[in-house]
């Protein structure tokens, strides 16, 4: 009997010592884990608890900037040239696709934790309009341009969804700062160099705008004489804000129009205006109103206002009378000022998003297909491409 309770005892220890060497092991696994030491084996860094960028992540990023940038084909030596360029090597631009990754990552984190989403609808929206500016709206078009550039339906919306988590991000983290007087002169100086290097008129115009919807594409001449008659009334009692908004509310059938009386602000900002738009304007003085135009939606006619002369050279900017200048276009000019502030100190956040996360850089495989013998390299003499 004795024997046996020994027996029992002498298990019951082993037991006791199994468990005990068990937690060690793993206590030491973990501990290994967490200092970087061990790591799952596709991992190319450790972030955070755990937290991990793969191999196949920062290839896939790579190898997609190497087709933006028009080098998915390069040559060793091609690719080596760019990297020198940029004083770069396949290690830096490993380590700086890591930190991006790993920004991109705890920005989706930070976005769970907020309960902040990205419908798929809006993933629509951002994705149609570069199909738009880019494609003409066409998707053959726009699946041409993507493939030229190494990229994916897939890959775009996932991109795009990045991007308006950012944006949602910065919009509930980073306040809008109140902006000087002076940010607001360097907003219309910016503004200033951007028309004069693009050859627009220096003299902006408030316009006012009246449309009427065509029947068909192709319209009709009586739907043109109604809006000419239109017109013509207008011109007859004189163009006033009060006349403009009453023909609008009267005659007009655009909703958004009818909201503003018709007003279409100034055209600071061309990028809100057809062409044909733009061009009528040009021709337009203080005062002045349109012909009938028309687009393939209606007809319409413009009247300018208003108009304000920017300084010729943008280092008088400085100089500027805020006060004098007419009070919607001021308004423009600060909300610009405060959004570009906004933008800065978003990068700025965005930027910090990582501080105090502790990123561990595995070593860079041999093989990953963006490496390269920066020995190849050709001076920038030497290059012609």
């Amino acid at each position: 009997m004795a024997e046996k309770m020994e027996g029992k005892r002498r298990k019951k220890a082993a037991a006791v010592v199994a468990v005990a060497l068990v937690a060690v092991v793993c206590a030491a696994v973990a501990g290994a884990f967490a200092m970087g030491v061990l790591a799952p084996p596709d991992a190319a860094a450790k972030y955070g608890d755990f937290e991990y960028v793969t191999e196949p992540e920062v290839t896939e990023y790579i190898q997609t900037y190497k087709e933006q940038m028009g080098y998915g084909k390069a040559s060793d030596e091609e690719w080596a040239t760019f990297l020198a360029a940029y004083n770069m090597t396949p290690e830096r631009l490993r380590a700086s696709t890591i930190d991006q990754l790993v920004t991109d990552k705890l920005v989706k984190k930070r976005c769970d934790e907020l309960g902040i989403a990205v419908t798929d609808e809006e993933v629509d929206q951002y994705e149609q309009s570069y199909k738009d500016a880019y494609a003409s709206g066409s998707d053959k078009i726009w699946a041409q341009n993507m493939a030229q550039y190494g990229q994916t339906e897939e890959g775009f919306r996932a991109g795009a969804r990045l991007t308006l988590q950012k944006q949602k991000l910065c919009e509930a983290e980073v306040k809008t700062p109140e902006v000087t007087d002076d940010q607001v002169k360097q907003t219309i100086a910016t503004c200033i160099d951007a028309r004069i290097a693009s050859e627009q008129s220096l003299t902006l115009k408030h316009t006012y705008c009246f449309r009427k919807s065509k029947s068909s594409k192709a319209g009709s001449l009586k739907e043109r004489e109604e809006v000419q008659k239109i017109r013509d009334g207008l011109l007859a009692v004189g163009p006033s804000e009060e006349s403009f908004a009453s023909i609008v509310e009267l005659y007009s059938d655009d909703a958004a129009l009818k909201e503003r009386a018709g007003s279409n602000g100034w055209n600071v900002d061309v990028s809100t205006y057809s062409q044909e738009y733009v061009s009528a304007l040009e021709k337009l003085g203080d005062g002045d109103v349109s012909p009938v135009l028309a687009d393939d939606d209606g007809y319409y006619f413009l009247w300018v206002s208003h108009t304000y002369a920017l300084p010729k050279d943008s280092d008088k900017a400085a100089k500027i009378n805020l006060d004098k200048m007419p009070e919607a276009l001021r308004s423009y000019f600060r909300d610009c000022a405060a959004y570009e502030q906004w933008q800065n100190a978003s990068k700025e956040y965005l930027a910090t998003i990582t501080s105090g996360v502790n990123v561990i850089y595995y070593d860079m495989p041999a093989d990953v297909p963006y490496n390269v013998d920066m020995g190849l390299a050709k001076a920038p003499e030497e290059v012609t491409r």
